[in-house]
């Protein structure tokens, strides 16, 4: 009986001295201008535990005491990795958005039943509109099914 409760009690205080070995790290993460970037990701790498940033952009992540590395991710901005510690309570952090280059291109168009001639000039989306025929409705489907037989 008294090695069950000494057992109890040492788990019990490993288990308190674990949920004590991590600190809280404040902060906001915003863009170039300040604007705030709500629903950021912010991770602790190669663990699975995150938070996302509020409305305001700020976020508030227990982490592990000791050096750890933070992950800051938001849509069409770039990916930032932080080293923190035990002496680091807050951070304000600024995302770059993505430089995405968007080039024209030229499709070759090939019509059924049609010779083989790709065209010469870019296509863009109002003119493929235009070449494909439209959806065809259910009915128009059912209607065919019943006339060929």
């Amino acid at each position: 009986m008294n090695k069950t409760k000494y057992y109890l009690l040492l788990l019990a205080s490993l288990i308190s001295v674990q949920l004590h070995a991590q600190h809280t790290i404040r902060g906001h993460i915003t863009d170039s201008t300040g604007e705030p970037l709500p629903g950021a990701g912010i991770h602790i790498k190669g663990t699975q535990r995150g938070v996302a940033t509020d409305e305001n952009g700020a976020f508030v992540l227990p982490v592990p005491n000791g050096d750890t590395t933070l992950i800051f991710s938001y849509l069409g901005f770039i990916s930032q990795e932080r080293r923190v510690n035990n002496k680091t309570d807050s951070l304000l952090v600024v995302l770059l958005p993505t430089r995405y280059h968007v080039e024209e291109r030229i499709l070759p168009i090939i019509p059924h039943g049609r010779e083989h001639k790709p065209l010469g000039y870019p296509v863009t989306k109002e003119m493929l509109e235009r070449v494909t025929p439209p959806h065809q409705t259910t009915d128009s489907a059912i209607d065919k099914r019943v006339k060929k037989k």
